[in-house]
């Protein structure tokens, strides 16, 4: 949904020629906002960002294509801009046999939080003939606010974080909690954007939630200091639950699951042979966990160090048994002597229903720099089969900073530069391998911990 980046066209392949006796106008088939989750159910841009678009035609006389573009603000005033001109030639796709255009548009540098914009679209062939479409989910694009972003911040107080809030266009920064000798830390947004779940801690760590202003603070978990802490809380898909990771001083740790006002605590890992990291994350379908599980592993010279894999499963709640983990699979393979890659950290999944995510891995038993940023897709082989799942159609580049915390859409993503300060970058998973471009500080602030990233 938001990119500032323009899309550069090659010089269109040669369609084939179809003889007709009658000259015949071309023929929209598609016009889609990308990605698909920009539609609620109209289309939406948010504020100094823009809308990516693409559009597929036909023509039954093998004529070259060209689309143009057109933008009409609902209560008048500038209509905003493409980047691709008007009359701009498309693209020919020899394997779908379809002309393909994609463009950005961008609202008035002005517009306000629900403006609206009608957007039109007509393909023309060589000799005048066209096509006018106007897609219901752009009649009208309304403009929302940024998105914001979480973070966990030590303002002077020793060891003690607070959690704050920013727009993702660096406006906007609020404080959200204020505890000199407690640790806040570890935010997530619920599905919804209404509420956080977040640890604190005075010995150990529980989790809490609050509204997404910071008030109506509740505790959720109680056994801070006694029985063990947990930390690291994420919301499921349908944000009636929240998965977590437990410490417990007797029985190590699991990836437990429980409901988002605190009741009906599951464990959903253990008597694997792993040390469980935690940060277990579903699929936005909810069908999927994926957590990191860590293993000891030790040198033939002796080194002893703790290696991370991504362990993936089928997620099974019927809201009748208790839920678990069916098939967890380990697709990493880190836990193997002598292994390149020794340390795998999950980060988001995209939203589009293609199975694919995007996580970091580390080199050498170094949990420093440089990372790799890898863009992979999960496969599902059937229950029953051995290994349940593995991964497709990796993708990787090298990243120097500190792990990252993506935008829902994953065409941006947030970081701390060399200076431990904010930095926002653009990012393009659909090429191999990967790209960060347009590189800039987000706001002057650093000693920073990221936290989630909500659309809006």
């Amino acid at each position: 949904m938001v990119s500032t980046t323009a899309f550069s066209m090659s010089a269109p392949a040669a369609a084939p020629t179809i003889p007709t006796e009658v000259a015949k106008a071309p023929t929209i088939r598609v016009i889609e906002p990308q990605p698909r989750n920009t539609l609620n159910p109209k289309a939406s841009v948010q504020q100094r960002c823009s809308l990516t678009l693409k559009v597929e035609a036909s023509d039954d006389n093998g004529d070259p294509l060209s689309c143009t573009w057109a933008s009409q603000a609902v209560a008048g005033g500038d209509p905003g801009v493409f980047s691709a001109p008007a009359q701009s030639p498309m693209q020919w796709d020899a394997q779908r046999r379809l002309w393909t255009l994609t463009t950005t548009w961008s609202p008035a540098a002005g517009a306000a939080v629900g403006d609206g914009y009608k957007l039109t679209c007509t393909v023309t062939d060589p000799g005048g003939l066209s096509a006018t479409r106007v897609e219901s989910a752009l009649d009208p694009v309304k403009v929302v606010p940024p998105s914001r972003i979480l973070y966990s911040r030590n303002e002077g107080s020793p060891w003690m974080d607070d959690i704050s809030a920013i727009s993702s266009d660096g406006t906007g920064n609020k404080k959200l909690t204020s505890s000199e000798d407690l640790d806040d830390e570890n935010p997530a947004f619920s599905p919804d954007g209404t509420k956080i779940a977040y640890t604190s801690s005075e010995i150990g760590c529980d989790i809490f939630t609050m509204n997404a202003d910071g008030t109506n603070k509740r505790r959720l978990t109680n056994t801070s200091g006694t029985a063990g802490y947990e930390r690291y809380p994420v919301w499921s898909a349908d944000g009636t639950q929240i998965f977590f990771r437990r410490d417990s001083f007797t029985l190590g740790t699991h990836c437990c699951v429980m409901n988002a006002d605190g009741t009906n605590w599951q464990n959903l890992s253990g008597g694997d042979g792993y040390d469980h990291e935690g940060n277990i994350q579903q699929s936005p379908d909810g069908r999927y966990v994926v957590y990191i599980a860590a293993t000891q592993m030790v040198t033939s010279s002796g080194y002893r160090y703790w290696t991370n894999d991504l362990v993936f499963g089928e997620y099974i709640n019927d809201h009748v048994n208790p839920p678990r983990v069916a098939d967890p699979t380990n697709v990493t393979h880190n836990n193997v002597s002598g292994a390149a890659i020794d340390g795998a950290f999950f980060s988001r999944w995209f939203q589009d229903g293609s199975g694919r995510f995007v996580y970091f891995s580390s080199h050498d038993h170094n949990i420093g720099y440089p990372l790799d940023l890898n863009v992979a897709r999960l496969v599902d082989h059937g229950a029953g089969t051995v290994p349940r799942f593995t991964l497709a159609d990796k993708s990787s580049t090298i990243f120097n900073f500190n792990r990252a915390k993506f935008s829902p859409n994953m065409q941006k993503l947030v970081y701390q530069d060399g200076t431990g300060k904010f930095a926002v970058a653009d990012f393009n998973p659909s090429v191999t391998p990967p790209t960060l471009t347009a590189i800039r500080q987000l706001v002057n602030i650093s000693n920073v911990s990221l936290g989630d990233w909500f659309s809006r």
